[in-house]
């Protein structure tokens, strides 16, 4: 049979964890329940909680709750309620309304009807005891210090008692000195244990405590107070085990109600105080008791307190919490662990991140997102191998590296979890992971092309937060590392193209048009482009796939993007699309997609690196020997590019000028555009060029551009200068390279280092016709380069001069290297001591043929 309602109405209610409000139906049954119900429609109602008035304690007015209520309503209306450790807060429609629930609430609440064995009615105005006065009377007595424990007991009840009853009678006690008293009696100073007999219990700290956490109440003037006489140290030593179960508790309870009230916790959760609560965490013997300390764990466990959780600890008790019964336990403990592992990048972060690296840890981590657990709590441990993965060093990575590699299939398994929070948090691990090295991007690329399905609906699903960290997995997986061959990053880009991957990246940047210029449509958009970025640097097979998935189309929308950034990556990814060797269709393609006026455009922008990638992309547009690609060359010059090419020549950085150096150099391939390019800066732009080909960042740009504009007058034909040469190296070897250069230059001999990776020997292919020398940097570096072996053989067949120098110690050349240098002498440049003497006679080496 349903418990009668002995009254019900429509009242607003504060969350407690979400401090939002919402009303509710309330209805009080004889039980002195009070239950809070949703109402679904007119006939039913969701109870979503009930309130036991048998363990109410208060009823405040909105003045007495002392809290900020919302505008809209006159605190006349609002009332609170104190039950057990938790204050409800009301909101009813009118201030009678209000005055009749707080009423019932009182009537109906046994604890609240007495104190000191008086009766009173706590919530009316007429009191037949004053209650001030009977505080400092209180007080007075406190303060004696002469009494034995059963006296000190007495005593702090009855000050609970007015406590609970009145917000200005905490003042008093305040204003009167009760918190140095109360010190006193928690601290249990030799003088008060003199006169409290040894068999007693510590009952009276419990009830000194008691007081604390209800003179804190809401006002943050009483919490400083209290904060700046508490003995935390005392607290931290009661905590340990063997102490009372029934003080320990009292002690959470002092934490809970302090540090959960807003703007309190920096005041209060000290490195003691934090100390305390790890404690709890550790030897905490009752569910209810851990679950108290880890909910507070997880509230305050932000901005610079996670520093006091790391020396306290506290992965150590979290982690073993991972294994409670309690869902609830589990759930706050591995949120704990997310926010102890986040932060800003910083060596504090790294260092909290690493305390939860061990290969046990992971698995414990990785068996919550695969187990029974709750959304919450696989969200969180998906969150925490996230941010570990993000801000872990890399040295410290790779001792792990294995672990995290098997856990990625466990992670893909989850990523079709029909929750978007739990989606967005694993996509975010699998994207950090793969960032870190060769082996975790292609244990990525293996389960993307396992469950390419998924990834693939992903891209497509509604989530801007999800697709954007799918779409960062892609692009570090498509990555490469400082020391691995370009051949890697090739397969790779191909592997990930047959998984079908860019026809959806290609659709998200129309998510500019559908959404807006909002900040996740930046992210997103900035995101996809890095992937196609670095997908575009795969070679042939990524780059025909983004122009058959209409790419070409978006790209061009997103060089008119109002952001920066957006116009800048755009401009990078057309420019690797018009390279390679199946280069031809694809430039085609770009001029007939009216690109090229707009990169015209980028040049006239004020960020240089915009104008870096504008040249760089026309650069490579007008890339071929006079037969190939005449249109796109004169499309570029009918766009504006040439004095725009050379404003930047001018007026733009060493890698902006040298690049749109290349460029002009470039159009000048077509006989009928280098008068234009010779017209430029009224006709003296040949003089500017000779000026500045001694400049070593530009020497071999100009003097390529120079040998093109003079090509068609025999007479006229420009010579290689004897002092100009081409140092071919692989980018492993640049430190060393940029030492033999100083040498070279020391002696008289400019040279221009031509470093072979990718994309970089397409412009040292362009500059090798313009040297009179090619000088191989010999390694093993070098040795096992096919991209130095295809250009020296490339110099050898166009009767280029070959010399070597050894940048390694103790290294000969063999195999390829030997073919195409030949017998000849090696100069060791492979350290400072030899480096001007081989100079020298490198010199004379050149100039005897």
């Amino acid at each position: 049979m349903a418990t009668p309602v002995v009254h019900q109405g429509m009242m607003v209610k504060r969350g407690q964890t979400v401090r939002n409000w919402k009303r509710r139906l309330f209805r009080l049954t004889d039980d002195k329940a009070l239950t809070y119900s949703e109402i679904v429609d007119s006939e039913h109602a969701t109870v979503k909680g009930a309130i036991g008035l048998l363990e109410c304690t208060a009823v405040l007015t909105g003045v007495e709750a002392n809290i900020k209520w919302p505008s809209e309503y006159s605190v006349s209306q609002c009332f609170a309620a104190t039950v057990a450790s938790r204050t409800y807060y009301f909101i009813a429609d009118d201030a009678a309304l209000a005055d009749s629930w707080m009423r019932i609430i009182r009537c109906n609440s046994p604890n609240i009807t007495s104190y000191l064995g008086k009766q009173i009615t706590p919530a009316e105005p007429e009191r037949e005891v004053d209650l001030h006065d009977l505080s400092r009377r209180l007080t007075a007595l406190l303060a004696k210090g002469n009494k034995d424990s059963g006296f000190w007991v007495e005593t702090l009840s009855g000050l609970i008692s007015i406590a609970k009853v009145s917000e200005s009678a905490k003042d008093v006690m305040v204003a009167e000195g009760v918190l140095r008293l109360l010190v006193d009696r928690l601290s249990e100073k030799t003088s008060i244990q003199a006169s409290i007999p040894s068999s007693s219990s510590s009952s009276h700290r419990l009830y000194a405590l008691a007081l604390l956490c209800l003179l804190a109440g809401h006002s943050d003037a009483r919490k400083r107070a209290i904060c700046e006489t508490m003995p935390w140290n005392g607290i931290s030593q009661s905590l340990k085990p063997g102490k009372e179960m029934e003080f320990r508790n009292a002690a959470t309870l002092t934490l809970l109600l302090w540090a959960m009230e807003e703007g309190s916790g920096d005041d209060i959760l000290t490195q003691d105080a934090v100390s305390a609560l790890v404690l709890i965490l550790f030897h905490g013997g009752d569910e209810a008791l851990r679950t108290d300390a880890v909910v507070l764990s997880q509230t305050m466990c932000i901005d610079q307190r996670k520093q006091f959780f790391a020396e306290a600890r506290a992965v150590d008790a979290l982690m073993s919490l991972l294994h409670s019964k309690s869902p609830d336990i589990c759930r706050y403990a591995v949120g704990t662990l997310r926010n102890l592992a986040c932060g800003a990048c910083g060596a504090d972060t790294s260092s909290r991140a690493e305390s939860i690296l061990s290969h046990s840890k992971l698995q414990q981590l990785v068996s919550l997102i695969s187990g029974e657990y709750d959304d919450d709590t696989k969200r969180d441990a998906a969150g925490t191998l996230w941010n570990i993965s993000h801000h872990v060093r890399k040295e410290k990575f790779e001792q792990f590296e294995e672990t995290f590699a098997n856990i990625v299939p466990t992670l893909v398994r989850a990523l079709s979890s029909p929750v978007e929070d739990v989606q967005l948090t694993v996509a975010g691990a699998l994207g950090n992971m793969a960032r870190h090295s060769d082996v975790m991007r292609d244990a990525v690329l293996k389960e993307i092309q396992n469950a390419r399905t998924l990834f693939i609906n992903l891209l497509r699903s509604g989530n801007n937060a999800v697709r954007l960290e799918i779409a960062r997995a892609i692009h570090n997986v498509a990555d490469v590392a400082e020391s691995e061959e370009d051949s890697n990053r090739i397969l790779r880009a191909v592997a990930l193209v047959r998984a079908g991957v860019v026809p959806p990246l290609v659709q998200l940047l129309a998510v500019r048009e559908a959404q807006g210029a909002q900040a996740d449509t930046l992210g997103l958009c900035t995101m996809v482009l890095d992937a196609l970025l670095n997908l575009s640097w795969g070679g042939d097979v990524p780059a025909d796939m983004i122009v058959s998935a209409s790419g070409l189309d978006q790209l061009v929308l997103r060089l008119k993007d109002s952001d920066e950034r957006i116009k800048r990556r755009s401009a990078q990814v057309l420019r690797n699309l018009a390279a390679y060797k199946q280069r031809e269709p694809r430039c085609t393609a770009i001029l007939q997609a009216q690109a090229i006026p707009l990169l015209c455009e980028l040049l006239k922008s004020s960020a240089d690196e915009t104008r870096v990638q504008a040249s760089a992309a026309l650069r490579n547009l007008a890339f071929g020997d006079e037969r190939t690609l005449p249109l796109v060359r004169r499309a570029i010059v009918q766009a504006g590019a040439l004095p725009l090419l050379w404003a930047v020549v001018k007026t733009g950085s060493p890698r902006a000028q040298e690049q749109a150096m290349f460029a002009l150099g470039n159009i000048a391939l077509s006989d009928d555009l280098r008068p234009a390019i010779r017209a430029l800066e009224s006709g003296t732009m040949m003089t500017y060029l000779n000026a500045q080909a001694a400049v070593p960042e530009l020497s071999a740009a100009i003097n390529a551009c120079l040998r093109r504009l003079q090509e068609e007058t025999p007479g006229n034909m420009w010579a290689p200068q004897t002092e100009y040469c081409v140092l071919l190296a692989d980018t492993r070897d640049t430190a060393q390279c940029k030492g033999v250069v100083r040498a070279l230059a020391d002696v008289g001999l400019k040279a221009w280092i031509g470093f072979v990776s990718g994309d970089s020997k397409m412009q040292t292919l362009g500059v090798v016709d313009a040297a009179a020398a090619v000088i191989v940097a010999c390694s093993e570096a070098c040795l096992f380069s096919k991209d130095c072996k295809e250009v020296a053989e490339m110099a050898k067949a166009r009767s280029k001069r070959l010399l070597a120098c050894q940048v390694q110690p103790n290294f000969n050349p063999t195999g390829w290297l030997g073919s195409v240098l030949g017998p000849q002498p090696c100069f060791d440049m492979s350290n400072d001591a030899v480096m001007a003497t081989s100079a020298k006679k490198l010199l004379t080496e050149l100039k005897m043929k």
